[in-house]
């Protein structure tokens, strides 16, 4: 007697002929882990169990693919090749697809049974705005999370310049990396500004000294 079960499932057992010189246990799940153990018996009685065989079907949980090939980006859509999605060896059950504008914190779930196979179209977005989009693909080996950033197109059709990370001051969260890189970021600005005011500074020594050296001269006469 085979006996087997998946890691958090039921046991199970398969009646194997004593002729035989292999068995095969079929219809198990996908890259999954599982326990066998195994019992003989003869006209005597019934031997020892044997140890637990700890062992694992073959295949792995959905492998993440590149944004190029997933999103298909619109002007208030965005389309989501599944196909791009590889299974792992292992059928792919369901999706689950998420997004959020860049600026927010909770997530809009779009839908949480989403079939393999096919388009997705995310509908109702803005123009012209950078948005996060997180989808879950699982099968029975597991699951994999992929996140990723993309921009809506203008309303003519165009794209919009890459979203700028600034970090907030307010929250203290700035460091001295942070403030060189800003600072870096903003020279065309610091520049002319920091000119300007040694500009100032020299005139004022300047006018200091001549009416300071025409008082002098004033006070000899």
């Amino acid at each position: 007697t085979v006996k087997y079960k998946p890691e958090f499932g039921d046991w199970e057992t398969a009646q194997v002929s004593a002729t035989a010189q292999k068995y095969t246990l079929e219809n198990l799940w996908c890259g999954s882990r599982y326990q066998i153990s195994v019992t003989a018996y003869n006209s005597i009685g019934t031997g020892d169990e044997s140890d637990v065989l700890n062992t694992r079907t073959k295949g792995s949980k959905p492998i993440i693919p590149e944004a190029s090939r997933f999103i298909e980006v619109s002007t208030n859509s965005i389309t989501l090749h599944l196909s791009a999605w590889s299974d792992g060896g292992c059928p792919m059950l369901y999706f689950v697809v998420e997004h959020k504008k860049k600026s927010q914190v909770e997530w809009n779930q779009v839908s949480n049974n989403v079939k393999p196979g096919g388009n997705f179209v995310v509908l109702d977005l803005d123009p012209a705005n950078w948005y996060h989009l997180r989808v879950t693909a699982h099968n029975n080996a597991g699951f994999a999370v992929a996140e990723y950033e993309f921009a809506t197109l203008t309303i003519t059709g165009g794209t919009i310049a890459p979203a700028r990370e600034i970090a907030d001051v307010g929250s203290g969260g700035i460091n001295t990396d942070t403030s060189m890189q800003v600072i870096l970021a903003n020279l065309n600005l610091v520049v002319p500004v920091v000119s300007a005011m040694l500009v100032i500074i020299v005139a004022i020594i300047v006018m200091c000294f001549l009416r300071g050296k025409g008082n002098h001269h004033k006070g000899k006469r």
